[in-house]
């Protein structure tokens, strides 16, 4: 996969406030990936929760991010958030290893490494 392609058709400009409105919606997605979970045993919930307090952690720093950080920032949740993407999030056992590559991606484009997801 190759991560930058991806990631460019979900980045867009955001404020720090749509930032921060964006945990909604990634907390929203985590209760669509338990629920799948209920019913495929699968679905790779704690892959999901690490990636959603990865996702609280950069956000409540989004105020020292640049526009083009938070865009990218922005580009990880909506990918998250995305149950469709490269690789389905709860019909396949590997569904948010991809979402897991892109955020780790971001996190290294915003110097936070140390956040990065083990994978696998």
């Amino acid at each position: 996969m190759d991560i930058t392609a991806v990631l460019a058709s979900y980045v867009h400009d955001v404020t720090v406030e749509q930032l921060q409105e964006s945990l909604d919606a990634v907390t929203g997605y985590l209760q669509v990936v338990r629920e799948a979970a209920a019913i495929r045993d699968f679905v790779d919930v704690q892959l999901a929760e690490q990636i959603v307090d990865v996702l609280r952690a950069l956000i409540a720093d989004a105020e020292v991010y640049t526009a083009r950080e938070r865009a990218l920032l922005a580009g990880s949740v909506a990918y998250f958030t995305k149950v469709d993407d490269e690789n389905s999030d709860i019909a396949s056992p590997t569904g948010l290893e991809d979402d897991a590559e892109v955020l780790n991606a971001v996190c290294r484009y915003l110097g936070r490494s140390e956040l990065t997801l083990e994978i696998g």
